[in-house]
């Protein structure tokens, strides 16, 4: 690892200040994006400039993990904090001893109470299904002969619309 990475490891802070500069000559007082040194404002939106932040992220965590291991190989720390040690270790690993569930019970809404009396369950052979009046409902088909003569307007409305276009590029030439 190069000095000048070891410099980005001491860097990255949760909430570090931009460190580019306004026009004025001002630092930016906006928060720099995380494991970055500038703000969205300036560039931190930029891919290449994410990219480097997470790997600047990446790296400090692999210090810190390996930091953490030293601390429970270590003779001289104090059993209780070698436990909360291999906790905070088994927890970055995505292992963990045990997992509480909350589980909560509440009333429901009112507007759910009042929707479950308006609305009905309707059976496909429900004779009440239809209002009073309605005995039997038809599909009626367009007339063969009204379809043949939206066709044949649609077709001149084609041909006509060709034309124009032809006229149109014989113009532009």
């Amino acid at each position: 690892m190069s000095s000048n990475s070891s410099k980005d490891l001491s860097r990255v802070e949760p909430f570090n200040r931009c460190t580019a500069h306004k026009k004025n000559g001002d630092q930016c007082k906006k928060s720099a994006i995380r494991g970055g040194r500038v703000c969205r404002s300036h560039g931190g939106a930029a891919p290449q400039v994410r990219a480097r932040a997470e790997r600047r992220i990446l790296e400090a965590s692999d210090k810190a993990a390996s930091l953490l291991v030293e601390m429970m190989s270590d003779k001289k720390t104090a059993p209780a904090l070698k436990i909360k040690v291999a906790q905070d270790l088994l927890d970055r690993a995505g292992i963990s001893g045990r997992q509480a569930l909350d589980i909560s019970v509440s009333e429901k809404p009112k507007w759910e109470m009042v929707a479950e009396d308006i609305l009905i369950d309707i059976e496909e052979d429900d004779d009440n299904f239809f209002p009073q009046g309605i005995v039997d409902v038809e599909v009626v088909e367009d007339d063969p002969e009204a379809l043949a003569q939206r066709d044949r307007e649609d077709e001149l409305k084609a041909v006509e619309l060709e034309r124009r276009q032809k006229r149109v590029a014989r113009r532009g030439r």
